[in-house]
């Protein structure tokens, strides 16, 4: 079994969340709504950010104490419903609708919250700034 390094998918979570937002910049929530191309690239991007917090939290990786304590150290963060978005977007693909993934990604969104304590642990982990 590949072991996945953690401070890589922690750099990962931080630097897919920052595209994600780097594709929307000034955007509306209609204007993204209604653009399949930018809706595309942050779909992807959250699911690849949800795939590697996935990566960190599974034992067989070797990685999940680092998640336990992550999860420990922030615990009004929603790491289960963050870490269930890649297996929901890819499996239930049809069902995916552009306001909740806008959602997702503005101030109070899963992914905002993730992104902030992910932040907050970088100095922990020697995990260098993406920004």
């Amino acid at each position: 079994m590949r072991k996945y390094n953690p401070q890589q998918c922690l750099a990962d979570i931080l630097s897919n969340i920052e595209k994600a937002r780097q594709y929307i910049g000034n955007m509306t929530s209609d204007d993204f709504c209604r653009n399949d191309q930018v809706v595309d690239a942050v779909l992807r991007r959250v699911e690849n950010a949800s795939e590697a917090y996935g990566r960190l939290c599974n034992k067989e990786h070797g990685a999940s104490e680092i998640a336990q304590e992550i999860e420990a150290r922030h615990p009004s963060v929603p790491w289960r419903r963050f870490q269930s978005l890649a297996n929901r977007f890819r499996h239930d693909y049809d069902l995916i609708q552009e306001d909740i993934l806008w959602k997702i990604l503005e101030p109070e969104g899963t992914a905002t919250q993730v992104e902030a304590a992910i932040r907050k642990e970088l100095p922990l982990w020697e995990v260098p700034p993406t920004k």
